[in-house]
């Protein structure tokens, strides 16, 4: 039987932290940057330096999956209800695997199509980065992304459709957008879509088809040979 719960955490005591008691126990006390006002247990940690503790504000879901093993997975849900009926889904999901109903890549689809696009975008970044990907793209693609998705309102991986990432290309275009520019973001949602579709999260790029922008027609930028004069400036310089 699964069960759901808000995972503990420790850190080291915030810079400016002080040190109130509460209730006769001894907590830490600071201000977030945004001027919050936070509290947390404190307790001693094993290299002997004063650290804090406390619990994540949303549930964890832990309950065996279709191979039978132990598998955690966040819920997002604050409410311990929310997150139960997030549990028994799961679970009703590990069942219909281990009864051959489904296939394990069927019930990954499922599960990754309900969850927060922004935990997929998220996860992406994090793939770039560990691949080793140019400070530039790792900086801009998933900020491109996420721009998209956004303004069309697409919140689940499940809403990222063609038709909806052809509506926004056609909004820019209408904006003064130019071609290539607009050739960016396509190129940026396509690499998230085929990462998605490589890893599990979709069966297919939807994306895949959606076209190109013909930037030959639509050159904001002319290229040209330097002149001999700018070619012996430039040499000067």
């Amino acid at each position: 039987m699964g069960t759901v719960f808000r995972k503990a955490w420790t850190s080291p005591l915030p810079p400016g932290a002080e040190v109130v008691t509460v209730r006769g126990c001894p907590m830490a006390r600071w201000r977030l940057r945004n001027g919050a006002l936070r509290t947390a247990e404190i307790l001693d940690g094993a290299d002997g330096r004063v650290r804090i503790r406390g619990r994540t504000a949303t549930y964890v879901a832990r309950y065996r999956d279709g191979s039978g093993v132990w598998t955690e997975v966040p819920t997002g849900c604050k409410d311990e209800t929310a997150a139960k009926a997030i549990l028994a889904n799961l679970e009703r999901r590990a069942e219909l695997i281990r009864a051959g109903v489904i296939s394990r890549e069927e019930s990954d689809e499922g599960r990754h199509g309900s969850e927060p696009i922004e935990r997929h975008i998220q996860a992406w970044r994090e793939h770039l980065r560990a691949k080793g990907t140019c400070d530039r793209w790792l900086a801009q693609a998933p900020r491109r992304v996420a721009r998209v998705l956004g303004e069309r309102d697409i919140r689940r991986l499940r809403d990222l459709t063609a038709e909806r990432i052809e509506r926004w290309l056609h909004d820019q275009t209408d904006a003064g957008m130019s071609a290539g520019t607009r050739n960016g973001y396509r190129q940026s949602l396509i690499a998230f879509a085929n990462w998605c579709a490589r890893s599990g999260r979709l069966a297919v790029n939807p994306l895949q088809h959606v076209p190109t922008a013909d930037a030959r027609s639509d050159c904001r930028r002319k290229r040209r040979a330097l002149t001999d004069d700018e070619l012996v400036r430039l040499l000067d310089a």
